[in-house]
Formats: C-alpha cells, structure tokens, sequence
C-alpha cells in the first residue's frame, strides 16, 4: 500500500509495476474463488471478481488502520465480514 500511495503520479514507471503486481494479486484471489465455483464450493453466478477486490481492499485498509491504531480490532473486524462474504456464497 505504501509502495502505491507514493508511486501515484510522481514515479510512473513504479505506478505501472505496482499496479501489476496488485492486478496479479487480485486474479489470483479471483481464480481461486472461480475455481471454487467449478468445484461446486461456492455458488454459481458469484461474481467473483467483485469479491476479489472487496476481500483484497478491506484486508489492505484493515491492516493499514490496524497499524496506525496499534490496535488488532480493525483487522478482526474484518476477517469476520470477509468470513461472512465467503459464508454467504458457499453452497
């Protein structure tokens, strides 16, 4: 995240490598959640790539709060919705 933040518009090159590097991040999150539905482990229709980013995004900002805070709260705050996400597409 920090590494995103400060390569925003001043260090193009680095933007364009971080950007990939949390793309590829965010496929992989979704090819495992596709292959889950291939398996009949999660629901067909999830919208899988819609759930990547939500579980990708809520663990970046958890973990970015929890460290500012000095506190474990916001980071099991939100396991446990990313633990309901998956909860509420699993068959």
């Amino acid at each position: 995240m920090n590494t995103a933040i400060e390569a925003d518009d001043h260090y193009t090159t680095m933007r364009k490598i971080v950007a990939l590097e949390l793309m590829e991040t965010i496929n992989f999150i979704d090819s495992l959640l596709k292959k889950g539905v291939k398996a009949g482990e999660f629901v067909a229709g999830t919208r899988t790539r819609e759930i990547a980013y939500a579980l990708f995004c809520s663990v970046e900002g958890a973990l970015m709060f929890a460290r500012v805070e000095r506190s474990d709260e916001p980071m099991d705050i939100i396991v446990r919705h990313c633990k309901k996400i998956l909860e509420s597409i699993s068959t």
